[in-house]
């Protein structure tokens, strides 16, 4: 199938591809900005050329191997170089070498900026450390738009794994007070639209359908992260069986915030 795409906005669109991973290119009025960069064989560049003609450079909302894969089809690529290490590691993960993957070098990588002007627009980056020591979230002053990657999730909870660079939850709290409060100073509410790295979870939630990304699913993650900490969060747990073997899996939920914490036996 290859990438399709759709507007969610007057000057954004989603791109989606076989993976399901979600990319969504912004434009602007001299240049635009690609949230992430997806695993596929397809090139990307290519097919962002074909939404828009202005040039386009790529922002990594974090260094998982299923948001890296085409980035190295664009002259200018940043992360949060906390997760440059993790990103090296994904960069030659057997899940990219079988996608034919197009990433950049780690040092061609640029540090993340906070602010990024697209000629009308502004697109401020947040930390939001958890899921990855560098994971960011991404405003769109103009359009009253966050990209959130996979910080808190795409709708059926958010994955924290040490073996996949995850922090302990009680940092992950930290990370999410200090950024609700700074998208709070920036203006975001619960008017503001949400987009994930997974466009469609919201879908298959445990708490209802559709359980869209938003401000107040940050608020609920860091109750429930201090909840699972203190041992006072309603939780269910299993063994799940993993490409790499087996793990205990404890899901926990408060609110509209589900979190899917995976441990070793």
């Amino acid at each position: 199938m290859g990438y399709t795409s759709r507007k969610i906005n007057e000057d954004s669109w989603l791109i989606q591809c076989d993976s399901h991973v979600s990319m969504y290119l912004i434009e602007g009025k001299e240049k635009a900005l690609l949230v992430d960069a997806g695993m596929e064989k397809e090139n990307l560049a290519e097919y962002c050329r074909t939404l828009m003609d202005r040039p386009v450079f790529c922002v990594l909302t974090h260094g998982h191997y299923d948001h890296i894969g085409r980035c190295g089809e664009f002259a200018v690529v940043y992360l949060d170089l906390k997760d440059r290490d993790l990103y090296d590691q994904h960069r030659s993960r057997p899940f990219l070498q079988q996608s034919d993957p197009c990433c950049k070098a780690t040092d061609e990588l640029l540090e993340m900026k906070k602010e990024y002007d697209l000629g009308d627009h502004r697109i401020i980056s947040v930390p939001l450390p958890g899921h990855t020591p560098g994971s960011v979230v991404l405003c769109d002053m103009k359009q009253h738009a966050v990209f959130c990657g996979d910080a808190i999730g795409s709708g059926c909870g958010v994955l924290m794994t040490a073996g996949l660079g995850s922090l302990p939850l009680n940092e992950y709290a930290a990370g999410l007070s200090q950024a609700i409060d700074e998208l709070e100073r920036l203006g975001v509410d619960d008017d503001w639209q949400f987009y994930g790295g997974h466009y469609g979870q919201h879908h298959a939630s445990r708490v209802g359908d559709p359980n869209l990304p938003c401000l107040q699913m940050m608020k609920d993650m860091r109750i429930l992260c201090e909840e699972m900490e203190a041992g006072t969060a309603t939780i269910r747990e299993s063994i799940k069986e993993l490409p790499f073997g087996k793990a205990k899996e404890t899901i926990g939920i408060h609110g509209c915030a589900e979190l899917q914490l995976l441990t070793d036996l």
